[in-house]
């Protein structure tokens, strides 16, 4: 794969007609359409949107809401936007904001620093997060089109639990993959199941682990003040 900000393409002989210039590689990518969470890669992205594969591209619409977060840079905040065309297993999508919040996506090189900087100044009223990934290992099945995550605190997790339908992956990082999932601080439950087009699911794999994605209380009362006598 390419790296982050190399292989950008302009036509032969002239500047590039996009209003935002586009990178021609493949990135992880999470987003959420009509309360569904899919994870799959996206390809020519800019400042303005990105092509994102998809399976089930054909059941969306144009004008339809969704939210993208890039889970392989350094920024995984959310980005809005709207379905802008629909493709053979792939949509394009258009960014609703264009500059500061987009260049969160830190995806050219020389922009990391720009890009953090924003990303840090909006999240001061928001706090910061040590994120973890899960990974599991892919089912064999031939027929698999996605992995369902399931997760409970109180109990053992089972069909019934609290759960996330994710596209055909491996991996996914909690908890800005999964923007329902909670934020808490203690024991939590994993389980993970492949399904296949007839609806069909596997037997659950079982994890547990301790999370704590709850941020501290900030400081209050700052304040600037003269020291006398100095």
């Amino acid at each position: 794969m390419p790296a982050l900000g190399q292989n950008h393409h302009v036509p032969p002989g002239g500047e590039e007609k996009r209003r935002a210039p586009r990178a021609e590689y493949l990135i992880l990518v999470n987003f959420m359409i009509g309360g569904r969470i899919f994870s799959d890669y996206a390809q020519n992205v800019s400042m303005n949107g990105a092509s994102i594969r998809c399976r089930e591209a054909s059941s969306f619409h144009v004008g339809q809401p969704v939210a993208v977060s890039f889970p392989t840079v350094k920024s995984q905040r959310q980005i809005q936007g709207e379905i802008a065309r629909i493709g053979d297993g792939e949509f394009g999508v258009a960014f609703r904001g264009v500059g500061v919040k987009s260049k969160e996506l830190s995806l050219y090189e020389g922009e990391s620093a720009e890009a953090d900087g924003a990303l840090m100044k909006e999240n001061r009223g928001l706090g910061r997060i040590r994120q973890k990934r899960i990974r599991w290992e892919p089912s064999r099945s031939q027929d698999v089109i996605g992995y369902r995550l399931y997760w409970s605190r109180d109990a053992r997790v089972g069909y019934d639990s609290d759960h996330v339908d994710l596209g055909n992956v491996n991996q996914v990082t909690l908890p800005h993959g999964v923007p329902s999932f909670p934020l808490v601080e203690g024991e939590v439950q994993l389980g993970i199941t492949a399904f296949n087009a007839a609806g069909n699911e596997s037997a659950i794999t079982e994890v547990s682990g301790h999370f704590n994605f709850v941020v501290p209380e900030s400081p209050k009362g700052m304040v600037i003040e003269d020291v006398e006598g100095e």
